[in-house]
């Protein structure tokens, strides 16, 4: 679009009053900068709000996982804080504070085995062509010499055994027999697609990042892919969407954001906020022009200069005299906090440091800035023209917002409507902005889910094994503590029966004493009243025993309950897990074992569904870009090892209703 810093528009603007901006504009209209302005800082808005809360919620979950501890992990802070505990809110947690993770062991269990799942997802064609095209295949296959065989193979068969068929029962087993070579009839372009998802499979090394998303989901109970042109040969890339970095709008109840059907039914706006290096914005984004790219290069020098209050200063819509002054009609609070979040996206940042440009953080050194992405349905203004045609027929005709009224002479009426429309909008720095109809897929390019949320807030199973943490936490730390102080058993005696060597003092005699102890296993001791200097008084001799052994067994013991019960709770048993006792029969861990998976079942379909809608997303981006071109060929490898190819051309894949479906589901037989 263009480099917006000011408008010409005087209204109140929508970005600082968050109201989401009018959508039902003509394409003209959407045109001018004060609707993309205020469009983009709505939607830049909402990221920074999402990120925020995302931040402050299930990101911490990520830190439990990787052993990284907070005070709020072990104290929950009050409501109402006193003086003191505001003071002492950044203390650091003491140094012997540990994590035992009990989470490690059921995520990476539930990883590896989503790696092992089979993918038997394929391609199918359901438009009208494909399925007149494969009902004429299968009635030539029935007359033509395969059902002919099976009979006469069917007839042998039953004479061997001495049976007999009638005509009904001999075409019923001949069809059954013939059903494989019926079901393995593929069209030009369902072959097509196949071997498209095949090979883009391994080209985004989709496998790679499903295990990395359905990670996401165990940890934030939330996993997003997202779709996006760039300059590569196919057009397009995939990505797994941080569930930080990604934001969305729908309405309550919503389980996923993206409907592959196109039915609007998922959310009807969804983006990303994310800090990206120059170099990877020219990569990512086709349309960033040269003097977009001189001008980032050119504001990173002032950036940090730049003013929370868009002044008159170098304005070019300032006019002389009273009407210069502007007064705000926002909160200038909304643009600093926006600022503010921009300068902390990156992690482990230093305030101190940041201020001071030592850092490589946002906004202050190095060429980074925040991206925002969004897309969202919009509105597009259409007609319905009824005229007549020559033969004196009443035709109807839709026609765009350019069509003027009476260019066709024999029009009768004309009915203007509203319908809707993917838009696609950048944000790039401060202010940078694209926007234009998204036309890759006919549906929201955020593919994915929050599991779960169906009237109340998304938990995932991290959220669930926090309390568990929590105990189990406190109890192995205090075993370290507990151990820290085990003393044993020592022996109760007078120092004065200790032999005192010839030439030494008291000193060498504890010394040699111990080491008799050591090496001989047996100790001396003179009670003489030459050694005593006195008659001997004490001869209570006792072994003490200040072990903690009780209370680091009772500590100990409550730990692998915890875990045990912890594990239990999102239904990980312990046969799962490989920690089979010797007394457990064979069935009862197969029982166990079996109930584990059911269990855990509902999260394996809930990412098997998203890695669906991923499939069905790329083969609907291929079918898009390579329906563009005038031919489209695709190179695979046969099952003899043969190189071999399959040419469609661009037209004949455009109208094609290609659907991604899993291969074991009975009504895909």
């Amino acid at each position: 679009m263009a480099i917006i810093r000011y408008t010409k528009d005087a209204t109140i603007r929508y970005a600082y009053l968050n109201i989401f901006p009018d959508q039902f504009k003509t394409d003209k209209e959407k045109q001018d900068e004060s609707w993309v302005k205020n469009t983009m800082d709505y939607f830049a808005n909402k990221a920074y709000a999402e990120y925020v809360k995302s931040r402050d919620t299930f990101v911490k979950n990520y830190d439990l996982v990787k052993g990284i501890l907070r005070r709020e992990d072990f104290y929950v802070e009050p409501e109402v804080r006193s003086f003191t505990d505001v003071l002492t809110a950044d203390l650091a947690l003491p140094a012997y504070v540990k994590h035992y993770s009990i989470m490690t062991t059921p995520i990476n269990e539930l990883v590896g085995e989503i790696s092992k799942r089979p993918d038997a997802f394929r391609v199918k064609a359901f438009d009208d062509d494909s399925r007149s095209e494969e009902l004429e295949f299968k009635t030539q296959i029935l007359n033509d010499y395969i059902l002919s065989q099976a009979k006469q193979k069917i007839q042998q068969t039953a004479a061997l055994n001495g049976e007999e068929l009638d005509e009904e029962e001999l075409n019923q087993m001949s069809l059954e027999d013939v059903k494989d070579e019926l079901d393995s009839y593929t069209s030009i372009a369902e072959k097509w697609a196949n071997h498209v998802l095949t090979s883009q499979k391994m080209e985004f090394n989709l496998k790679e990042k499903g295990e990395d998303s359905f990670r996401d989901l165990l940890i934030s109970a939330r996993e997003f892919f997202h779709i996006y042109e760039d300059n590569s040969k196919l057009g397009f890339n995939v990505e797994v969407a941080n569930p930080k970095n990604t934001w969305f709008l729908t309405t309550p109840d919503r389980k996923w954001i993206s409907d592959t059907t196109g039915r609007a039914q998922g959310a009807y706006a969804a983006g990303t906020v994310q800090v990206m290096e120059l170099s990877e914005i020219i990569e990512s984004i086709p349309d960033l022009t040269k003097d977009e790219i001189d001008h980032l290069r050119s504001s990173l020098q002032d950036y940090g200069l730049i003013n929370v209050r868009e002044s008159n200063l170098g304005n070019p819509n300032a006019v002389p005299g009273n009407d210069s002054i502007q007064y705000d009609t926002y909160d200038p609070l909304v643009l600093q906090t926006r600022m503010i979040i921009e300068s902390e996206m990156k992690e482990n940042n230093d305030g101190l440091q940041d201020f001071l440009g030592l850092t490589s953080n946002v906004s202050s050194f190095g060429y980074k800035y925040v991206v925002v992405r969004a897309y969202w349905i919009s509105k597009k203004k259409i007609g319905k023209v009824i005229y007549t045609d020559e033969m004196g027929n009443e035709q109807s005709m839709l026609v765009d917002e350019n069509y003027k009224s009476g260019t066709i002479p024999t029009q009768e009426s004309l009915e203007w409507g509203w319908i809707n429309e993917w838009y696609q909008g950048i944000k790039i720095g401060p202010d940078i902005y694209h926007i234009k109809p998204y036309k890759l897929l006919p549906y929201c390019p955020i593919i994915g889910q929050t599991f779960e949320v169906k009237n109340t807030e998304a938990k995932s199973l991290v959220d669930m094994m926090k309390p568990f943490q929590v105990i189990y936490n406190v109890c192995m730390n205090q075993l370290y503590k507990l151990l820290e102080k085990e003393v044993g058993k020592v022996q109760l005696m007078s120092i004065r029966h200790i032999p005192i060597p010839k030439d030494g003092d008291a000193q060498d005699a504890l010394d040699i004493w111990e080491m008799e102890a050591r090496n001989r296993g047996v100790v001396f001791i003179d009670d003489s009243p030459e050694n005593l200097k006195s008659p001997s008084s004490f001869n209570q001799f006792t072994s003490l025993d200040l072990t903690r052994t009780q209370e680091i067994q009772a500590r100990y013991t409550l730990a692998q309950q915890i875990k045990n019960e912890c594990w239990e709770l999102i239904g990980m048993s312990r046969q799962r897990l490989g920690s089979v006792s010797a007394s457990e029969s064979a069935t009862g861990t197969n029982t166990a074992i079996t109930q584990s998976y059911t269990q855990t079942e509902p999260i394996f379909v809930a990412h098997e569904y998203i890695m669906g809608q991923l499939y069905q997303s790329i083969i609907d981006a291929s079918l898009y870009v390579e329906s563009q071109k005038p031919q489209s060929t695709i190179s695979y490898i046969t099952s003899e090892g043969e190189s071999a190819f399959v040419s469609v051309n661009g037209t004949d894949l455009k109208f094609r209703d290609l659907k991604v479906y899993l291969t074991n589901r009975p009504e895909a037989k």
